[in-house]
């Protein structure tokens, strides 16, 4: 080998590039272990550890900042919860609070026409007592102990069709125990037993034994739906009477519909 191939050889094996490392490890005993690693190798190792500490900080620093965003955000969530909550209770004491003063107006309005009611009662009680004093009339004396809501009252093909709810005015703080009566009458003020099951005896507008209507015990309200058909010799119904009797007789309330107009 001339000496242009030796300082070819000697500068390649000094290069940087072809250069290794050599680790040595000594033991407890004395005994030494060693190895080379590529400086190329060796390099790349630690860049990509710097790069990969690099990343996995940033996503540690992602991760925090996300939860805290996260608990912030549900905070403010269990906020609007709370407040929502308080809002709906709010709500329903107003909404409560309205229909009790709903209730007081249309009472007192019904103060003021009830008299009406009550004077027809009285009369007619005043007619039935007239003629007879039997037992089971009822007293016409009216009171505010029941109403009616909710009517409804439309034809159907060959008659009418009535839903109604009888209502305890007492707001369910006691029951209200008496019997029902429903009772049709044509134009000519005539009472068809059929439609006036299972009331009997209507004398003057109102039935003979109030007994014998629906029995009802009432603690909030009690829906009614009744139907009144017609036959080819009895005519079209054009008045209901919703009556409704205590236990003792004493009638609370009366009303009278005409459905003449009734579509």
């Amino acid at each position: 080998m001339d000496r242009d191939q030796q300082i070819a050889q000697s500068l390649k094996e000094n290069s940087p590039g072809s250069q290794e490392i050599t680790i040595m490890i000594m033991g407890s005993i004395g005994r030494i272990r060693s190895f080379t690693v590529s400086r190329r190798i060796l390099l790349w190792s630690c860049l990509f550890l710097f790069f990969y500490t690099l990343i996995s900080l940033f996503i540690i620093n992602r991760y925090v900042n996300i939860r805290s965003l996260y608990r912030i955000q549900a905070d403010r969530l269990k906020d609007v919860e709370e407040k929502y909550d308080g809002m709906e209770k709010d709500l329903l004491k107003a909404q409560q609070h309205a229909a009790n003063l709903e209730l007081f107006f249309k009472n007192t309005e019904q103060k003021g026409t009830g008299g009406a009611i009550q004077d027809e009662g009285r009369t007619a009680s005043a007619m039935d007592r007239s003629g007879s004093n039997a037992p089971g009339v009822g007293n016409e004396k009216t009171s505010k102990s029941v109403d009616i809501e909710d009517l409804n009252i439309r034809r159907a093909d060959s008659g009418i069709v009535v839903d109604f709810k009888l209502v305890n005015m007492d707001s369910g703080e006691r029951a209200v125990e008496g019997y029902m009566h429903i009772l049709v009458s044509d134009k000519n003020n005539n009472f068809p037993s059929v439609w006036n099951a299972p009331s009997k005896g209507i004398k003057n507008g109102l039935p003979s034994e109030y007994r014998s209507g629906e029995h009802f015990v009432i603690q909030r309200f009690k829906q009614y739906h009744r139907e009144f058909i017609s036959d080819n010799s009895t005519e079209m119904p054009a008045s209901i009477s919703i009556l409704a009797y205590d236990t003792s007789g004493n009638l609370i309330i009366k009303r009278v519909y005409e459905v003449n107009n009734v579509s």
